[in-house]
């Protein structure tokens, strides 16, 4: 009986960790790094004044693939102020950036 319930709880934290809403990441997983790395260089590419300072906080979900959920700051007209990149790297298929724009803290 007990294993059955050892082995009912490990089971219900790994379907909790398969899918499900953003969990905090590690800001140095390379993973991490290269979702910022491809979303800072999607935002020169797209010639856009923001200017990537540093970066805050990182989630991670998985979907089909990893949604990267990065709170950063960049330098703007207005001063320096954090914004919400999410890229997605899906399993299968090419990364993409899917949102940047000025966070706000009630999003969260």
């Amino acid at each position: 009986m007990r294993k059955a319930l050892i082995l009912l709880a490990l089971a219900v934290f790994a379907a909790a960790m398969i899918t499900g809403g953003f969990v905090r990441a590690d800001q140095s997983d390379p993973e991490v790094q290269e979702a910022l790395s491809f979303a800072v260089d999607q935002i020169k590419e797209q010639n856009r004044p923001e200017q990537f300072v540093r970066l805050i906080e990182a989630y991670t979900q998985v979907v089909n693939g990893i949604n990267f959920r990065l709170i950063a700051h960049f330098a703007t007209e207005d001063g320096t102020l954090p914004h919400e990149i999410i890229v997605y790297k899906p399993f299968a298929g090419d990364i993409m950036m899917t949102k940047f724009e000025r966070f706000h803290a009630s999003e969260n």
